[in-house]
């Protein structure tokens, strides 16, 4: 199955404003560009939208791995 991939600094906010999530740091790669990057919402269609005005859509992705930290890629 497919993944297209989203951040929102906005959802990030809202979905972790309690820190009760173990691990809020989610990672995918992207398909085309191999860059990882930090995603808060993963669709199966890609024409779906996120609800948030700030969301940056990465397109294709691959699951990478969640963290308890912020995560530095080069």
């Amino acid at each position: 199955m497919t993944h297209y991939g989203v951040y929102s600094k906005k959802q990030f906010e809202v979905v972790n404003h309690d820190n009760k999530h173990k691990y809020p740091y989610v990672y995918y790669k992207v398909v085309k560009t191999n860059n990882i990057v930090m995603i808060t919402e993963v669709f199966h269609d890609a024409n779906k939208k996120s609800l948030f005005d700030d969301a940056v859509y990465y397109g294709e992705v691959e699951y990478y791995g969640a963290f308890k930290e912020p995560q530095v890629f080069s």
